[in-house]
């Protein structure tokens, strides 16, 4: 099989260096993006032809730019409408923004509360209330809501998850999670009224903040 490119989003894009129309049409498996995708092609394997729902693969790689990171690739199997195989989706992510903003987390956590406002990537917390403890920068720039309409605000689930049912549901599956949890995607109601999907992880359990019974690192992942 060539496993050709339908969909290449702005993620991909402004990852990788390739405009969609580079890309589309052409064989993944063939693609000069500085991942190894030789590696990708088991797993990859296993989700379209063996039935696997889901698998996630950790490599090295250096993209256009010259950049070194740490890639991990989310390989999930979709069926079309007449319950046949559709192929297969690759949800593609800079692990080392986590990674270093985790580092940072650890240093920030004895000198104070300033640095995680200036994490490059979104992180909210939450206290023992269940309410939200902190919503920095990042996310304020995703959404739009600023952190003094939503830390300690008891209606704040209500404002990113308008419907009720999947207030509810996103909310069990929270109590569910706990404090250790990877690329767990909210469908999250914007101020503007846009929806934005943003897939959170958190390794609270292991790294513990005063005050905060947990708190996740969270990265956008709208379709472009």
């Amino acid at each position: 099989r060539e496993y050709k490119v339908s969909i290449w989003n702005r993620v991909a894009q402004d990852l990788w260096g390739l405009r969609s129309d580079e890309v589309k049409g052409h064989s993944f498996l063939g693609l000069d993006i500085g991942l190894p995708v030789d590696q990708l092609k088991a797993p990859i394997r296993a989700c379209f032809e063996e039935g696997c729902e889901r698998s996630t693969v950790t490599l090295d790689a250096t993209n256009r730019r010259g950049r070194v990171i740490k890639c991990e690739v989310t390989i999930t199997r979709f069926v079309n409408e007449t319950a046949q195989n559709g192929g297969v989706a690759l949800i593609m992510e800079d692990a080392s923004e986590r990674e270093r903003s985790t580092e940072l987390l650890r240093e920030g956590v004895g000198a104070g509360r300033r640095i995680i406002e200036e994490l490059p990537v979104m992180l909210l917390a939450r206290g023992e209330d269940n309410l939200l403890a902190a919503w920095n920068q990042e996310c304020e720039k995703v959404t739009g809501w600023k952190a003094n309409q939503v830390v300690n605000n008891a209606d704040w689930a209500k404002l990113f998850f308008p419907d009720g049912a999947y207030r509810a549901q996103i909310l069990a599956q929270w109590q569910q999670l706990g404090d250790h949890h990877r690329n767990w995607e909210w469908q999250i109601t914007c101020k503007d009224g846009t929806v934005k999907t943003v897939a959170w992880s958190s390794a609270s359990q292991a790294l513990t903040i005063p005050q905060w019974r947990d708190w996740a690192i969270g990265v956008e992942k709208t379709p472009g």
